[in-house]
């Protein structure tokens, strides 16, 4: 990712998150975009590689997936004994091009990178109940360490 596609990345997650409360996300607060920015932003000073694309379709961002590095993924590494661990936070294909393959084809770019870095783990979380997101992540060859249920009263999402 580079800083010219900070904008767009925003968008991505903010539409990714609207999308997710429907299956039980959080409904995005005011500052979720201002925090998305500066998340996403301090990755672009990261010394190392931040490990965060997008895809592009004639010139504009329509996917992205951002992954944890090994060296910050402790907090999800303790779920498995077997290592190095990676965590995928975010996968999104805006709307418009889900099912033509961006989605795949992120995938397939983050985890030559994660190959190539040794990486033996990679993590990640999704809402069951999306009927885009699991057959996706099957398709691609995730399989489910655990499952969690939950219910939230309706003031509390």
């Amino acid at each position: 990712m580079r800083g010219a596609d900070l904008d767009a990345a925003v968008g991505l997650q903010l539409e990714l998150a609207r999308w997710n409360q429907q299956f039980g996300g959080r409904v995005p607060r005011p500052s979720t975009e201002a925090n998305s920015r500066r998340i996403l932003g301090a990755r672009l000073a990261w010394p190392t590689s931040s490990w965060t694309w997008v895809a592009e379709v004639a010139g504009a961002v329509t996917g992205l997936v951002v992954v944890t590095p090994t060296e910050r993924a402790d907090r999800v590494a303790a779920s498995v004994a077997a290592g190095p661990v990676a965590y995928v936070g975010c996968l999104v294909v805006g709307a418009g091009h889900r099912g033509d393959g961006v989605g795949a084809a992120l995938v397939a770019t983050a985890h030559d990178a994660l190959d190539a870095a040794g990486v033996g783990v990679t993590l990640l979380h999704y809402y069951a109940m999306n009927p885009l997101s699991a057959p996706f992540r099957h398709r691609c060859g995730y399989r489910p360490l655990w499952t969690e249920w939950s219910r939230r009263p309706a003031g509390m999402r």
